[in-house]
C-alpha cells in the first residue's frame, strides 16, 4: 500500500528533495507531495488527502505563516495525522521541544538528516495511526453491541436480530417485531 506523505517545504524546489525522496526512498512505497507554501498546507490536507502523514518545514521565509502555526492548525483539524518536523534551525533543542508540546510526533535536524531513520519513523507513525484508527472503529462498534449486552442468547438467528436492532437504533424509524408469545419480544 502507498503511503501518501504531505512535505510542506518553502525551499523544496531549490532543494530538490522531491529528486532526494525519490533517490533515497527508491524501495520504499511512498507518495510525497510537495507544498512550498505554509498556508496552503490545509488546503492540500483537504483537497489531495488523505494523507498518511506529514513532514513540516519549521521556518518559511517571507511568508506570514510558519511552521508551529501550521502544526497547531493541523493538530487541531487532524489530531491523528502525525506530522514530523524538519528543521535547519540552530535552535534545533528548544524548536524540537516546542514542536513536540504542539504535537509533533518527531523532530529532525535537516543539516544531518538521515533518511533510512526518516524511513523508519514515518513507517512507525503511520502503522501507530493505523492501530489507532483501528482501536477507536472497534470500540465503536463495541458500543454498538454493548447497548443490547444484557441479552443473553446464543442463536444466530438473534445475533442477526441484535446486529439488525444496533443499525436501526439511531434512525427514527418504526419497527416491528413479530413471532410467538413469549419469545422475548418486549425486550
Amino acid at each position: 500500500m502507498t503511503e501518501k506523505i504531505l512535505f510542506v517545504d518553502d525551499e523544496w524546489k531549490i532543494n530538490r528533495w522531491d529528486k532526494i525522496f525519490a533517490r533515497e526512498w527508491k524501495d520504499l512505497d511512498f507518495e510525497v507531495i510537495c507544498e512550498a507554501r505554509a498556508d496552503r498546507a490545509l488546503e492540500r490536507l483537504a483537497d489531495d488527502g488523505p494523507f498518511d502523514l506529514v513532514l513540516l518545514d519549521l521556518l518559511f521565509t517571507d511568508q506570514p505563516v510558519q511552521g508551529k502555526e501550521v502544526l497547531s492548525l493541523i493538530k487541531k483539524e487532524y489530531p491523528e495525522l502525525p506530522v514530523i518536523v524538519l528543521s535547519s534551525s540552530d535552535d534545533a533543542l528548544s524548536h524540537a521541544v516546542a514542536c513536540t508540546k504542539l504535537g509533533a510526533s518527531s523532530y529532525f535536524d535537516k543539516r544531518v538528516l538521515d533518511f533510512q531513520k526518516l524511513a523508519l519513523e514515518i513507517q512507525a507513525y503511520i502503522q501507530l495511526a493505523e492501530q489507532h484508527r483501528k482501536v477507536l472503529r472497534l470500540t465503536e462498534e463495541l458500543k454498538a453491541y454493548r447497548k443490547y449486552d444484557q441479552l443473553i442468547y446464543q442463536s444466530d438467528l438473534m445475533a442477526d436480530l441484535v446486529a439488525k436492532l444496533s443499525a436501526l437504533a439511531d434512525t427514527p424509524s418504526t419497527v416491528l417485531i413479530t413471532g410467538e408469545s413469549g419469545t422475548g419480544k418486549e425486550l
